[in-house]
């Protein structure tokens, strides 16, 4: 996060993907609501074990599921060590200042692949 230069900042681990338009929606939904500092969307939970899956989405306001995740990029955000699940944490306390600062599109834009 250091090296980020951009406005935004999304979140892409490497074993998840992304719809070729989340980003565009991303950003053009954050352009319109400068008072949140991020979004995210919908996500398709596949669970490889069972051969099924579901499509999941936050209801809070204060964070999304990791890898939906969009950001307004500050320059000094950084996620904390040595804390338990430390990007719902990032989200809340980081990010959110605990207000409700995020919201999740409902549109399924993010496919969260669990492993068996």
């Amino acid at each position: 996060m250091k090296k980020a230069e951009g406005e935004f900042v999304a979140i892409q681990d490497h074993d998840d993907l992304w719809h070729r338009e989340k980003i565009a929606k991303q950003v053009a939904f954050l352009d319109t609501h400068v008072e949140l500092v991020g979004c995210g969307t919908a996500t398709l939970m596949w669970y490889e074990g069972d051969q099924k899956g579901f499509v999941y989405c936050l209801k809070e306001g204060s964070r999304t599921l990791h890898p939906s995740l969009m950001f307004r990029n500050d320059g000094k955000a950084r996620y904390p060590h040595q804390v338990y699940m430390n990007d719902a944490y990032f989200q809340k306390k980081v990010l959110c200042k605990g207000e409700n600062l995020i919201v999740n599109l409902s549109e399924t834009l993010t496919f969260h692949r669990v492993r068996s």
